[in-house]
């Protein structure tokens, strides 16, 4: 490896990106492969791994296939009353476990979940972007600003609350990176890239 070569690799930002189908709407059982495929990034050397949307416990597809619309629904009642059953709630420790695969492996985490927030009262669910630094804390909840289309059935509208830029560091503290992120329409909503690039975020 030439002296050019190696300054590029010392400078690089190595991520994970898992593209992984979900347990659909069984987050315990997700939740297993999430954290196995977190490992495995950190065994690979990746600083940062990225889980997609709604990953935790599913993008709530029954929607747009079942009369998602229908008024007083016995179906729709059940099947949302089953999707809050299995959302994620930080509070409650649901990620405790991954927070500890992070730290083990020195691995930041940026994983798409629905989010049933207490601090909102823990009745409505929110298409959730939460990141876990390297030393396993949770130092953001993006809330999806404006659900997409039939997601409005199911997700609440979220706020700018967790517009957060983060810095990705080397293992052994060096500064590599700042970053923010958002989950599908979200890259595009008026307002959101200005305010993280404010915050001088380099990786979108």
């Amino acid at each position: 490896m030439n002296d050019h070569q190696h300054g590029r690799a010392h400078d690089q930002l190595t991520v994970g990106i898992a593209q992984i189908a979900p347990v659909w709407l069984d987050r315990e059982k997700t939740l297993e492969k999430i954290i196995h495929y977190t490992s495995l990034a950190g065994n690979d050397g990746c600083q940062l791994v990225a889980f997609g949307e709604a990953l935790l416990p599913g993008y709530p597809f029954w929607i747009e296939l079942t009369d998602g619309a229908r008024f007083n629904s016995s179906v729709q009642k059940e099947i949302h009353a089953h999707y809050m059953d299995q959302a994620v709630q930080i509070e409650a420790g649901h990620l405790d476990a991954l927070c500890r695969v992070a730290a083990d492996r020195q691995t930041a985490v940026y994983l798409g979940c629905i989010e049933k927030a207490l601090d909102r009262g823990g009745h409505s669910l929110y298409c959730a972007l939460v990141y876990i630094d390297a030393k396993g804390s949770i130092q953001s909840i993006h809330r999806k600003l404006m659900p997409t289309y039939e997601e409005r059935l199911t997700w609440s509208p979220g706020d700018g609350h967790g517009m957060r830029v983060h810095s990705v560091y080397r293992r052994g503290a060096e500064l590599l990176g700042k970053l923010d992120a958002a989950g599908a329409g979200g890259h595009v909503c008026p307002g959101r890239r200005p305010a993280c690039g404010g915050l001088a975020g380099r990786v979108a």
